[in-house]
């Protein structure tokens, strides 16, 4: 029984079944309503463009936005549907803990290079934060006694 949940309410059967309603829906409106489909198809492109709208004037990344965006304004009958139904970017509790274990694990797996900061700071201050920049939002840590060698291009 939990099986069949699980695969009824799965990401994919749900966007399955959403598209098929949607086909569903198009089919119905142009064959049963097609004096309204004028109407529908006008409500539908200014639903996506407020949609465009919002997305555009959010403070989400460009990818993501352009990734919503395009999709939208190529398919303006359902691309405003598809957003409000799948654009959410709300992470589910079972997978904040998990992530927020593999963050905490990470983090204190981590060498602190807090001296070698020190040192560095000792020799160059914008060195210093750079280093510290990438040591804090980059988790990545910093080295000391180690050397790049870059290639030219080509």
């Amino acid at each position: 029984m939990k099986k069949i949940l699980s695969l009824l309410f799965h990401r994919v059967t749900i966007i399955g079944v959403a598209i098929a309603a949607q086909a569903a829906t198009l089919i119905l409106m142009i064959g049963r309503f097609g004096r309204y489909f004028p109407l529908f198809y006008a409500f539908s492109t200014v639903l996506s463009a407020v949609v465009v709208l919002i997305i555009a004037g959010g403070n989400d990344k460009s990818a993501y936005k352009i990734s919503w965006i395009i999709p939208i304004i190529l398919f303006p009958i359902f691309g405003g549907l598809f957003y409000l139904v799948l654009g959410n970017r709300r992470v589910n509790p079972r997978m904040r803990h998990k992530m927020a274990q593999i963050k905490l694990h990470g983090e204190t797996s981590m060498a602190s290079s807090e001296p070698i900061v020190q040192q560095l700071a000792a020799l160059d201050k914008h060195a210093a934060n750079q280093a510290r920049y990438i040591q804090n939002h980059g988790a990545f840590p910093i080295y000391k006694h180690t050397y790049s060698h870059f290639y030219p291009p080509g």
